[in-house]
């Protein structure tokens, strides 16, 4: 997973873009490199709620606004090791800084096989997931990434 971290931070601190990197942090834009536990966006699976909603951090020009979605529910593996994080984005404050309470980021990190829910948990490649035509979803997309999530289960590491 170390290499994987450093890959990571070269890619996005060699971006022409890119501001020179923090202590223990890549950076474009928002884009960096955190540490610790987070909950691995890519491996989550998600149910709206019903007229519930969510304010997101929008960027406009140079700055950001705050705009409101609807919003869903999500289950996901929390892994310990280096993701990627949009800290300008989703529900963050601009910092890697855990969110309140026992929360942890909903976060990215590449690897070839993910611990997900329809696979029990267990390391596989990332499985095909479909929705069922009746849910009316087809121009429905929920995105977790750079969200605050609330642990539910217990903590995993990975090397």
């Amino acid at each position: 997973m170390l290499r994987k971290c450093l890959i990571a931070a070269l890619l996005i601190a060699a971006s022409p873009l890119a501001a020179p990197p923090a202590a223990g942090q890549g950076s474009l834009d928002g884009f960096t490199i955190c540490y610790g536990d987070y909950a691995l966006c890519a491996a989550s699976t998600c149910t709206p709620i019903p007229r519930g909603t969510i304010a997101v951090n929008v960027p406009v020009g140079f700055g950001l606004v705050k705009a409101v979605y609807s919003a869903a529910t999500c289950t996901c593996p929390i892994l310990t090791g280096c993701a990627i994080a949009d800290v300008k984005g989703g529900n963050m404050n601009g910092s890697c800084t855990p969110p309140p309470g026992n929360g942890v980021w909903s976060l990215y990190a590449p690897m070839e096989n993910i611990p997900h829910s329809i696979t029990g948990w267990k390391d596989s490649p990332a499985p095909p997931y479909g929705c069922a035509a009746d849910l009316n979803l087809g121009n429905k997309l929920i995105n977790c990434f750079s969200f605050a999530c609330t642990r539910a289960g217990l903590r995993r590491t990975r090397s």
